[in-house]
């Protein structure tokens, strides 16, 4: 729908860009996930123009494969370290 905010980019090709979350942004994240008790979780944030922050979902587990493909970033190998840490 024309103005709908969700991108859904793991379901086709959609314009994806990174953004590189700010130390607020993150921290937001993190707290969220250990909110619910888990030690890795995916965020889903919208962030106004204005810079509010919005945490939209947090999921445990979560879909990664895209965010992969898109920043480079080894997400499963992180997650693997962290959960035996």
């Amino acid at each position: 729908l024309n103005g709908d905010f969700r991108s859904n980019s793991g379901k086709g090709d959609h314009n994806t860009k990174v953004h590189e979350l700010t130390d607020q942004e993150s921290k937001i994240a993190i707290e969220a996930v250990q909110s619910l008790g888990f030690k890795v979780g995916g965020v889903d944030l919208s962030i106004t123009s204005s810079g509010e922050v919005y945490i939209t979902e947090v999921n445990m587990p979560f879909a990664f494969k895209r965010l992969e493909e898109v920043t480079g970033v080894p997400v499963a190998e992180f997650m693997i370290r962290e959960i035996l840490d």
